[in-house]
This record gives structure tokens, C-alpha cells and sequence, in this order.
């Protein structure tokens, strides 16, 4: 598999890069159970090659299947392989908050959506809600999130894990890895995870880990959060599947205002 990181590879992505690289060569000197993207050198003895003006990296296909709405029992697969990768990396060695913590930069961001002037529906949803979204971040940034952090790998759902059968074999795309609470990889389960099937994250997760009844209770602030950055993302960010940005940003709002009202 060829992953391109396209012309724009600066200093952040150059950060991201060096720390996804180190955790995957952590998990496999630690005999890490479930396949992985790892590397492979390129003639030069490194990773990041640069082919014209893109840079890219390989690594290996991972045989098997991405399934969508999981079942029961893959879904219990699946919760196990966020507990089980905790209780792996929990030991690595990294402390830097700033990419959990980068509220600075995301309200800038929203203050540059705020000036957009309308031109089509997606605008003026955006325009409509951001109040609301805004609001919400203000008030998660207060929240001060204890327990267990470590480096998470905060987008693992049914697309980023790859199946034989009902066994999961591999977790893919560990671009988004950042040291925050762990609950961080609970919200993206519970978020993305089948409708059809009811799996208890907690009762699951507590089979590998230990996990205080006080760190459960972080996951609705922690879903607002990540709403509010994916507001963010679903207007600026959505590049591959612009023609679904509406239902996208509509269903976020609709989810999140949910959410609310259950707290």
C-alpha cells in the first residue's frame, strides 16, 4: 500500500509522521497482536520517500476485509482490540498535550467560517449552527479530562480495522495519533459503531482493562468535543465526498443536540 502525503508536508505533518512512526515500531518490538501498517524502508534506509513533489511512505496490505455494520460479535472483536492496544501503548513513553489541546487554533478557525458570505445550503447550514457548536467547545475546553492518558489512536472504528471472518486481524490508519484520555477511542466506537447490534463498550473493555467509573462518565463531553471539530471538518476538510458535506453537517447537528439534551 503507497499512503501519499501530497506536497504539503511541513513541520506539523513531518511531527505527526515521526510520532506514527515510532508507535508502530513500539507496538511491533512489544509483539503486538493484531497486524499493523509498518514501514518499510525505502533504498535510501528511510521511511518518507519523496516521489516528484509528493512525499509517501509503504507498508505492507493487511489481508482481509473492512466490514460495515459490524455484528454483535465483531463489534465485541473490536472493543477488545481498543482495550487490548491500551493496555500495549499505555507504557510509551510521550507527554505533549498540544495536539488535544489546541483550542486556540480550531476557534480561529471558526472565526474565519463566521465571515464566510452564503453561496449554496451547505453555507448557510454552517452559518446557522455555528453558534451552537462554538458554544460547545467553549464550555468542553473548561472541562479539565483526568484519568488515564496515553497515546490514542483516535479514529478507530469499522473502517480503520481490518477482519477474517468474524476475528479482527488489523488495525489501519493511525494518522490521528495523539496523547489524550483514552476515552478519546471509546467516543469514535460508540459514535461509528452498528446500529443493529448493542455491545457494551465498558463491560467489554473491562475483560482487558481496569476502568474507573469516573473516566466512563467523560465520554459524553468527550463526543461534544469531537463533534465540534468534525463540524469543522465536515465544512472545510471534506475533500473526497464534497457531495455529502449537507446530510453530513445535518446529521451531526441533529446527533449532537441529542446528545445535549441527554445530559
Amino acid at each position: 500500500i503507497i499512503q501519499v502525503f501530497g506536497s504539503e508536508f511541513g513541520k506539523w505533518k513531518k511531527n505527526k509522521v515521526k510520532l506514527e512512526f515510532k508507535v508502530l515500531n513500539y507496538l511491533k518490538k512489544k509483539n503486538f497482536p493484531y497486524e499493523i501498517p509498518f514501514p518499510i524502508e525505502g533504498k535510501v534506509r528511510k521511511y518518507v520517500m519523496k516521489f516528484g513533489n509528493n512525499h509517501l511512505w509503504v507498508y505492507r496490505m493487511i489481508e482481509g476485509e473492512i466490514k460495515k455494520n459490524l455484528s454483535e460479535k465483531q463489534l465485541r472483536e473490536l472493543v477488545k482490540a481498543v482495550a487490548v492496544y491500551h493496555k500495549f501503548i499505555k507504557n510509551f513513553k510521550y507527554g505533549d498535550k498540544s495536539d488535544f489541546s489546541n483550542y486556540k487554533w480550531f476557534f480561529k478557525q471558526y472565526s474565519l467560517m463566521r465571515k464566510v458570505k452564503p453561496k449554496n445550503k451547505v453555507d448557510m447550514l454552517m452559518l446557522k449552527n455555528i453558534d451552537l457548536f462554538e458554544g460547545l467547545f467553549r464550555k468542553v475546553e473548561k472541562i479539565k479530562f483526568g484519568g488515564l492518558w496515553l497515546v490514542t489512536h483516535s479514529d478507530i472504528h469499522e473502517d480503520n480495522v481490518v477482519f477474517d471472518g468474524d476475528k479482527l486481524k488489523g488495525i489501519i490508519d493511525f494518522d490521528n495519533l495523539k496523547f489524550a484520555p483514552r476515552m478519546v477511542d471509546a467516543t469514535k466506537i460508540l459514535k461509528f459503531g452498528s446500529k443493529k447490534n448493542h455491545v457494551n463498550f465498558f463491560s467489554e473493555y473491562e475483560k482487558i482493562m481496569n476502568l474507573p467509573e469516573k473516566e466512563r462518565g467523560m465520554v459524553k463531553d468527550l463526543t461534544i468535543r469531537d463533534n465540534c471539530i468534525v463540524f469543522w471538518w465536515y465544512y472545510t476538510g471534506m475533500r473526497k465526498n464534497k457531495d455529502k458535506r449537507y446530510i453530513s453537517i445535518l446529521n451531526l447537528i441533529e446527533k449532537t443536540k441529542k446528545l445535549v439534551k441527554e445530559k
